[in-house]
């Protein structure tokens, strides 16, 4: 073999193990691009589905509202870590899979939170359970008068009407007094320095519990309204209308006395004198008095 020969031989050689490096080197890369985008795709999968997992847990939460102050505070105050939870997420790179799981750590932790306001909450819902168990008496007595298209819409609109009579406040006991400059009963007008009306607001399991607004509302005997520098108005049947006095009351369902007053600061004349009382935008009492 001569020395040409040799060199051709040793190029071809060199050339062959040149391109049997390339064709492993790209395998290489191939497997490892591979490998990277499954894994950049699990990340992202992990990341939308805590974020997945946050939201429907903050959608839950808006849906398990109740009228206790105090739980519906402290699923507020729950509601915020999720919120707070979520702004961190979005900050967390996709390539950072210990923090994700860090975060579905702590997701889990609020889901688990959750679920024991949820047996909470069931444990107060027994009132709803009455108004559950009256619906469905309803319901099958109307099925055997009318089809059940025209059943549901009657069942739904006497249930709705019912429940909102019941929720109105009662009085009783209503009673208005004049009262002259040294705090004692009169039926003169003359010496009228203010009118206290006293009356008790009914025990109502159904009723909004919290604070009221208790308008009350004088009327002098040409039947305009007794108005003082306290005086203000308030909506009633869509329509703006003025009240004597107003008082501030936090309700918890049971029986409550209340007692309202309004100076005088004008001479009034001799006659009747109505009184009218207003709840939640209802009228829910009157009571008459006669001055001399």
């Amino acid at each position: 073999m001569n020395t040409l020969t040799k060199t051709l031989l040793f190029i071809i050689i060199i050339e062959t193990a040149t391109l049997l490096w390339f064709a492993y080197d790209r395998t290489v890369q191939s497997i490892d691009n591979r490998q990277l985008t499954e894994n950049l795709e699990k990340k992202i999968d992990e990341k939308d589905a805590v974020q997945l997992e946050l939201q429907n847990m903050l959608e839950q939460y808006e849906s398990i509202k109740t009228n206790n102050q105090t739980l519906n505070q402290k699923l507020e105050k729950e509601q915020e870590r999720i919120i707070e939870l979520m702004t961190k997420l979005k900050s967390v790179k996709r390539n950072e899979l210990y923090k994700i799981k860090e975060l579905q750590k702590e997701a889990e932790t609020l889901r688990n939170i959750m679920k024991s306001y949820v047996k909470q909450i069931d444990s107060l819902n027994t009132r709803n359970k009455i108004l559950i168990n009256t619906n469905r008496d309803i319901t099958q007595r109307y099925e055997l008068e009318k089809d059940e298209k025209n059943n549901l819409i009657v069942q739904r609109d006497s249930l709705t009407n019912k429940v909102k009579q019941a929720a109105i406040l009662e009085t009783s006991g209503i009673n208005i007094l004049a009262l002259n400059k040294k705090g004692k009963e009169t039926s003169k007008a003359k010496k009228l320095t203010k009118f206290k009306a006293c009356f008790t607001l009914e025990d109502n399991i159904i009723a909004r519990r919290g604070t009221k607004n208790v308008y009350i509302r004088i009327a002098g005997p040409d039947n305009m309204i007794l108005r003082n520098d306290e005086s203000g108005f308030f909506m009633f049947n869509g329509k703006e209308i003025a009240y004597s006095a107003k008082r501030v009351i936090l309700y918890n369902g049971d029986d409550m006395n209340v007692c309202m007053y309004w100076l005088n600061n004008l001479e009034q004349p001799g006659g009747n004198y109505s009184l009218d009382i207003f709840v939640d935008g209802y009228n829910i009492g009157k009571k008459t008095i006669k001055l001399k």
